[in-house]
């Protein structure tokens, strides 16, 4: 169809038509070196012509033309010397460097894994020298090992803890653990999941995380306030799995992760004095046996699912604002031998504990618990050694079979709603019991002698009930007394201090407040040498204050105010306590005469007098005839010691019943 153009072109006079093949043909076209038809000259120029011809065979594959084509096409015009070798110098370097394309192609695909293979070598199944060989694609290699693990969305979320986890084990982590179950790559994994997703970088200590040792080695060791060390961290197993995570007073913020439920070979998690405000995460590692998280930001219900951890010994949720009553199914809970609870606003009944016959300590206070001790109470706890109710709402009595425990050594049931008499006949077989705290109940009658069968007892606190009666003489067989309170029981009969007290002498805290004792401040309060409070207020002390005073040189706190004590301040009180550490001196509300100038060399922080009649330029506080309001302040020590602080005092908090400010020192050793 195209005959017509066929015929228009430059070459139609060579065209000829073919009967047999039905076909239009014509001579070869010329080849592609040719240049519109021009005839040679000469023979020279035939010659140069066939030259070019030879030089063109680098780049074209035409054969070499004979005469008549040469005479009928005619030959490309003649090229300088200079541009034929210039060409064959460029077509040599394009070979060149063609050629070392294709080797470095060669190269790169022999040393970069296809697709399929960096899959695998996610999966581990690429060794050399049986450790896992990592390429750039490690982040992304680490994000789809852990998709395929734990299949969660958060991955996905640049800014979420879980993605900024995998980016540090991929591009930070120096130890470059292998991307399998077993090198503990999961362990690692929640264990930076919960530095990012608590704040790790306020933590109060690093503990060594986020370092490139390995995760074992990721805690510090640290002192308790009696000098025993703890390792604060990462512990680990044999097996170089997570055993022990304990992260106390550490400023950890938020939610638990749900990663933590990665470490499942972990036995003990202690994440007191935190800010922590949800812990659900925790609740598949149901293998725990030992789990505390006190005094963090909770504030919900004690959840149901703690009944699965069946093998916990150790249950501590104190101070975290709980309510509603301890839920039923923490009756499964058969393992625990220690429950602490306290500091919350926990209600209902304690029959759960019952079913808890390991139990050894229980804390339970400062809650709303209601209930009636009977004398049976906790009968078959054979094994209790802590127990502390204190501050809740319970009633009835202190029994025998209560106190009546071999292995007890505290018994905390003060501030409730606790009556009737105290048992005549104090058991021997409490030998082990060392602090007994009743007060600010309802008791009434008189005070046992046969207190005296607690022959351990250190710490004695019935104050604030309704006792009357003698005070006993016999205390001296508590040779073991350090603190003896007996105060605000205003129904005791009037006399003067029992002479007993003289041989108690590692007698620390002594207050014998509202008691109605008569008589002189006795010359032998001396022998307590290792007094540190000395609580004599409102009483009916007569005479003058004893010199011998100045000789307790571990003094602090001094309340002899609101008796019938007369005389001048004794020169020797303040020359023989000067190089002590004395801290408070309440001598208002009496009839001392002269000045407190000695006193003022101490630089004492409180010091209180009726600077009527005493001068007193240095008193934090001066009493006066016409101020009735200051002879009605009822100083009060703290006497509330807590079990966090193994139930010895840690502060000394000093409270006027007239003033909304309390005064609080720390015991100095």
């Amino acid at each position: 169809k195209h005959i017509s153009s066929l015929f228009s072109s430059p070459y139609k006079e060579d065209l000829s038509y073919s009967q047999e093949t039905h076909r239009l043909t014509r001579p070869p076209a010329p080849p592609s070196f040719m240049f519109p038809r021009t005839s040679p000259k000469s023979v020279e120029d035939f010659e140069l012509g066939m030259e070019d011809i030879r030089l063109d065979l680098c780049y074209d594959d035409h054969q070499l033309p004979s005469p008549e084509e040469v005479k009928t096409y005619g030959l490309k015009p003649r090229r300088t010397l200079a541009q034929r070798r210039g060409f064959r110098w460029a077509c040599v370097g394009s070979l060149l460097f063609l050629t070392i394309i294709l080797l470095l192609t060669v190269a790169i695909r022999s040393l970069v894994p296809s697709r399929d293979e960096r899959s695998d070598d996610a999966n581990g199944s690429i060794q050399q020298s049986g450790e896992a060989i990592f390429v750039d694609s490690r982040l992304h290699d680490t994000i789809t090992f852990l998709l395929d693990e734990v299949n969660h969305r958060d991955l996905t979320n640049t800014s979420s803890p879980q993605f900024l986890a995998a980016q540090w084990m991929a591009d930070v982590d120096s130890l470059r653990t292998p991307l399998v179950q077993e090198s503990g790559f999961m362990e690692r994994y929640a264990l930076v999941v919960l530095w990012f997703a608590t704040w790790g970088e306020e933590w109060l200590h690093s503990v060594d995380f986020l370092t490139g040792a390995h995760q074992c080695e990721w805690h510090s060791t640290f002192q308790r306030s009696d000098t025993s060390v703890f390792e604060m961290g990462v512990q680990c197993n044999e097996r170089a799995e997570v055993k022990s995570l304990i992260l106390q007073t550490m400023n950890l913020k938020g939610r638990i992760p749900l990663e933590i439920s990665m470490l499942t070979s972990l036995e003990r998690l202690s994440l007191d004095h935190n800010n922590l405000t949800d812990f659900e995460a925790v609740s598949p590692l149901t293998h725990l046996t030992q789990l505390t998280l006190g005094y963090n930001q909770f504030a919900a219900d004690i959840p149901m699912w703690l009944g699965n951890f069946t093998l916990l010994e150790v249950l501590g949720l104190s101070n975290n604002g709980f309510t509603s009553t301890i839920p039923s199914q923490l009756k499964e809970l058969a393992s625990l031998t220690t429950l602490a609870l306290d500091d919350n606003d926990l209600t209902g009944n304690l029959s759960l504990l019952e079913y808890m016959p390991l139990l050894e300590k229980v804390y339970l206070e400062d809650n709303a618990f209601t209930g009636t001790i009977t004398n049976d109470f906790l009968h078959d706890l054979e094994n209790l050694q802590v127990l502390d109710l204190s501050s809740n709402k319970l009633d009835g009595q202190v029994g025998l079979t209560l106190l009546n425990r071999p292995q007890l050594e505290v018994l905390d049931l003060h501030n409730n709603n606790l009556d009737g008499t105290l048992p005549e006949d104090m058991p021997y077989t409490a030998t082990s019991l060392r602090f007994l705290a009743l007060h600010d109940n309802f008791f009434e009658g008189s005070l046992p002698s046969t207190m005296t069968h607690l022959s351990a007892l250190q710490h004695l606190d019935i104050s604030n009930n309704r006792l009357t009666g003698a005070l006993p003489d016999n205390w001296d067989q508590l040779s073991s007394l350090e603190y003896l309170f007996l105060s605000a029981n205003r129904l005791f009969e009037p006399g003067p201090l029992p002479t007993s007290l003289k041989r108690l002498t590692h007698l620390r805290e002594l207050s014998v407040k509202e008691t109605a004792r008569t008589g002189t401040i006795p010359s032998w309060i001396a022998n307590l040498d290792q007094l540190i409070l000395l609580d004599l207020d409102n009483n009916r002390f007569t005479s003058t204050l004893p010199s011998q005073l100045g000789r307790l040189t571990n003094l602090q706190f001094l309340l002899v105010n609101s008796n019938e004590l007369t005389g001048k301040i004794p020169v020797e009180l303040s020359s023989g306590l000067e190089s002590s550490r004395l801290s408070l001196v309440m001598l208002d509300q009496n009839q001392f005469t002269g000045d407190a100038d000695r006193l003022c060399s101490m630089d004492l922080p409180v010091l209180v007098a009726d600077c009527d009649e005493v001068r007193c330029d240095c008193c934090t506080t001066c009493c006066y005839d016409d101020d009735q309001s200051c002879g009605d302040r009822g100083w009060l020590a703290n006497y509330d010691p807590i079990w966090e602080n193994q139930y010895t005092r840690d502060v000394y908090t000093f409270s006027a019943e007239s003033s909304k400010h309390d005064i609080i020192f720390i015991p100095v050793n």
